[in-house]
Order: C-alpha cells, then structure tokens, then sequence
C-alpha cells in the first residue's frame, strides 16, 4: 500500500495498564482506562478514529480481559466510520504480564520486530499512551511529523526531549515548561554526549505520579529496551529511557494541548473542558427565533426523514412547534435534509423539574403527579382515538420489546460480559434483585402473549429533554420524534403502542432525564456482594407512585434495556442501563 500521504509508518498505543487512580470510573477495573468516556466518545474511539487518517498500521497493547471489548470497538468504528480498512488497520496485542508502562513497552519491542514491515532509515514511528491525547489530532501530529522530517539533516545526533512532566504539574517538579516547552534543534548539535535531564526530577514514576507527555515520535526506532550497562530499567520509565536507543527523537508538548484522563481529578477537569460530540448524526444551529436541524451521515438523513414526516402528519399542531421550513438540500455533508422550526422559549419537562430541586429540594409525589396528569392530557391529543390488538397479531409490537432489545443487547455483549454473569456475579442493581438473562426474557415472552395493546399515532421518544412544559396553561410541546415504531415503514408513520409514550415519559421523569444529563458518571460495584449502584432519581419507588398499570412499568424497564446499545459509547453508563432493566423487569414482570 502506497503510504507516502501517511504521516507515520505505525503507531504504537499503550494500553495495557490497570488504571488503579481511576477505579471509581471503570467499575473497579474492569473496564479498560481507554473506555472512559470523554465528550461523547470513548477515548479508544477517539484515538483510532483519527490516528486510522495518520497511520495504516496501529499496534495497541491491552490487557487480555480486554480484548473482546475493544476488538467490538474497532469493528463498531469501522460501520461508524464507514471505513471498513479500520479492521485491517489497527491490530490488538494482549500483554498478560506486569502491568504498568515499563513492562508494556517490553512487549512493543517484541511486537516491532516480528510483527512490522523491513524498517527503513528515517521511518516514522509514534508511540503514545492509552488515556492521552491532543486536542487537535491534525496540528499535534503534523507539527509532530514536521519535527521529525526537519530533523534528517542532524542524523547521528540525539535528541534529548525536552518537556516530559506534563504542564499541570511540572512547576512542582521544578521543571520549567515555558521555557521548554519545545524541542530546541539547534541547542543540542553537537552535544551527543550531554547527560539526560535530571532523573530525579522526570525519570522516576514515583516522583512524577504519571504526568509525562506520553506521546512520542521516532525516526529511526531501534529498541528501547537495550539501554546498556549501569541503567535501572525497573525503575525508568519511558521518558528516561528514549535519549538511549533512538537515534533521533521528537516528543509531542503541552503547546498542542492534551486531554488527559490517567487520574480522576484529570479526567472531571478534562471533562470540564471538552464539548459533548455525541451528536454525530445531525448538526442543530440555534438563532434567536428559530432552530435549525440538518441531516449529517446517512443515519442522520433517515431520522430526519422520519421527523419531517412526523410533524405532517400530527394534526393538532398545538402540540408541536412550528415548522417554518424544510428541505432536501444538496446532499453535502452541510447541506443535507433540514428543518426550521421556530424557537420554543418555554423549560424542557427536566429543566422544569431541576428548577424545582434547585429552590426547595426533591419535590413530593404530587409535584410528579401533575407533570404525568399534564402529559397524559397533551399526548392523548396526539394519540387519536385507538384501535386494539392482541400483542402476537402486531408484527410491530413483537420487534419493539423482544428482537430489538435482544439485538441491542448482542450489539454490545463485550461489554456487558465485562462484570461477569447476571444473577451470579452481579446479584442487584439498586437494591433490585438480579436473575439471569435468559429467565427474564422467557418471563417476558410469557406475559407479553396475553397483553392487548391500544395502537395510535405516537411519538416514540417521550423522555423529559423532548417535552417542553407550560407551567401556567400546563401545555406541553413534543420534539425530536423517534419516527418508528417496531418494523413501521416511513410511509405508515410512527403508528403503535401509545402506552409506550407513557412509559418513555416516565422513564425520564423517575431517573433518565438526571441520568443521561451526568458527566462524569461513576457507578460502585462491590465485587463481594455482586452489588451495583448509583443514585438514580426518584428510581423504582417513584414509579410505582406514578404508574398503577404493570404493563407500563415493565415497558420502561424493556427502554432501559434497549438504551444500552444507544449509549456504548459511555461504557460505564450502558453496562449499568444492563443491569438496571433487568432488574426492573425482574421486579414487575409475573
């Protein structure tokens, strides 16, 4: 493969660490530090979605517990992506040994020479940490790689990096970052033989807690590892090691700016400072008097497709905002189907209900009652009058609450394994008793062959962010339609089971709604017990001060389920929304 528009020749990540400083974030371990969330993706996804632009041959080292977990990502990146050379492009190495940065860079030597291409003088080499990276992938590594070209005509001299403590802490090392923040070409010809920087300030992890660059260009890379006579390799980490066995060495700084998550004060500041992407498939602009949606990617084409189509067909547009444009666009990236509507000024159902626990704390019962007796009044203008059909007459019905929360749930299998087996290993989820999966889903099938469902025009995707709530007339608007129902064509609309609006609304108002708005979201998990939690609103108990009917509640307890696949790229969050519909459907379902 021609790789001359490539800026490295391969890429190393180093992944195979326990993580133990941010433990809280990974459910004790048992998810790997990549998977932490950052800005609505994984940092392994971020990582190898861009470096995939960069390189054609990706080594990243894991732990062998967590293969299978990141071996889905990459596959799950390639359909993202729409890039398919993904899978052939990155290739996962397991390291079972010592964990820690000096023992996994042992297996990157191993790696190079058995498993690259006959290396060249001058090939490009990039070797960086799993939990770091730069804010801007294109300036760090171009910068990175023009160092590196730049350097060719100094060959046979070494470079010594120049910023190895990380600018968050190098004052305390008394290391002067301002001043050296960048590789200085020019100070050092000649000076092959100067010493190293001072070890006690930058070599030892002990006094450095972690805190180097971590991220590392190479022309000419050899070996690390063979340092020679008098060099404690035990105890030198990576950044005093390079100046050794590298000919020519370039280390990418702070001026490029990291986003960093190797501790968990770093990881909530990172967090801070990182805008949400999440939103990949369709792009929302906000004026004063109108919002604007356009279609990105081809999944964001359909569902806007399907919204559009949605606010035709509803009647009483009292209930909806106003649409004072659509379009198909060019079919660019950027001017894909769109729709303008005007700007709705009132509070989402959520904002309404965090205003309320801001003044006076957690409202009563009867503050959420009068939310679900104003919802029921709006929707039903929505709903039309039903029609009635016993479950295993609707095709649709089926596909909602057995295949599709079965092929959500096999979309992410890996990392729900990652905690061990339901009712064996992982025994509750917030207090609620916890049985194997397979006992829930015969139950399921059981109750669901006697129900009758009443069938109108819904909106699919009531949760508390898509409903905005008149506290004086008690009117409310509905947004963002979910457009489907089981297997309904665009044609038919989203025609189906109106008890599924209920329960999605109430899904939002006894726990999603805070849920999905949580940043930094660390669940506990005591190994011992097999207990998993994490404060969830009102939970369980407010919905059965709120629902009466059975039916609904076991419906919200199947939307848990079904979110898993939703929201894998917040690991943490779908192995707990696992767990948590089990345990609802456990509790309600006969």
């Amino acid at each position: 493969m021609d790789r001359t528009h490539l800026l490295f020749d391969e890429v190393y990540i180093v992944g195979a660490g326990l993580g133990k400083r941010v433990s809280k974030y990974t459910m004790g371990n048992t998810l790997p530090k990549a998977l932490m969330s950052i800005g609505g993706e994984t940092m392994f996804d971020r990582q190898i979605g861009e470096l995939t632009k960069y390189s054609n041959k990706i080594y990243y080292i894991c732990r062998p517990c967590h293969m299978a977990m990141l071996a889905d990502r990459v596959n799950m990146l390639s359909v993202l992506h729409d890039r398919p050379s993904i899978k052939k492009t990155v290739k996962l190495f397991a390291y079972g040994g010592e964990p820690g940065t000096y023992e996994t860079l042992r297996r990157i030597t191993r790696i190079y020479h058995n498993y690259t291409y006959r290396h060249k003088a001058g090939d490009k080499t990039l070797v960086m940490w799993s939990d770091i990276s730069p804010v801007d992938y294109k300036e760090a590594l171009g910068g990175l790689s023009g160092q590196l070209g730049a350097l060719k005509k100094y060959t046979g001299y070494r470079i010594i990096p120049t910023c190895v403590v990380a600018r968050d802490t190098a004052r305390e090392h008394g290391f002067d970052v301002v001043k050296r923040e960048r590789p200085i070409l020019g100070e050092y010809r000649g000076c092959v033989n100067r010493p190293p920087l001072a070890a006690d300030k930058i070599i030892r992890a002990e006094n450095n807690k972690g805190n180097v660059a971590g991220m590392y260009g190479f022309l000419s890379f050899h070996s690390i590892f063979d340092y020679g006579p008098g060099v404690s390799a035990v105890k030198t980490d990576l950044a005093g090691c390079l100046d050794y066995r590298a000919d020519e060495i370039v280390m990418s700084t702070s001026a490029y700016g990291f986003l960093d998550i190797g501790d968990g004060k770093k990881y909530k500041k990172t967090l801070k400072n990182v805008k949400n992407n999440s939103r990949y498939f369709n792009k929302v602009d906000v004026g004063d008097n109108s919002v604007t949606k356009t279609a990105v990617f081809k999944n964001g084409k359909n569902l806007l497709q399907k919204e559009q189509l949605f606010y035709g067909k509803v009647s009483d547009k009292s209930i909806i905002p106003h649409i004072l444009k659509t379009g198909r666009g060019d079919g660019t990236k950027d001017t894909g189907p769109y729709i303008t509507m005007a700007k709705i000024t009132l509070p989402t159902v959520r904002e309404h209900q965090n205003s309320r626990i801001s003044a006076a704390g957690d409202p009563d019962a009867a503050y959420y009652r009068s939310l679900v007796s104003a919802f029921e009044k709006n929707i039903g203008k929505l709903h039309g009058p039903p029609s009635y059909a016993h479950f295993h007459s609707t095709p649709d019905a089926q596909l909602e609450y057995i295949h599709e929360p079965l092929a959500r749930l096999a979309d992410v299998r890996p990392l729900l394994d990652a905690l061990g087996r339901p009712g064996i290993d992982v025994k509750s989820c917030n207090n609620l008793p916890i049985v194997n999966e397979d006992i829930v889903f015969n139950r399921l099938i059981g109750y669901l062959k006697g129900v009758t469902i009443k069938k109108g025009f819904i909106h699919g995707d009531t949760n508390t962010d898509n409903v905005f709530f008149d506290e004086k007339t008690k009117g409310m608007f509905f947004i963002d339609p979910r457009g489907y129902f089981g297997g309904s064509t665009p044609g038919q609309g989203a025609y189906g089971d109106v008890a599924y609006d209920h329960a999605k609304f109430l899904y939002g108002l006894t726990g999603y709604g805070e849920f999905n708005a949580i940043k930094v979201f660390a669940p506990a998990f005591e190994q011992k017990t097999g207990a998993l939690s994490f404060k969830l609103g009102g939970g369980d108990a407010l919905l059965d001060a709120l629902a009466s009917d059975v039916y609904v509640k076991i419906l919200v307890g199947i939307i848990w389920l079904k979110l898993t696949s939703y929201i894998k790229n917040s690991p943490t969050k779908s192995i707990f929304a696992y767990y948590y519909g089990l345990g609802l459907l456990n509790k309600y379902l006969p």
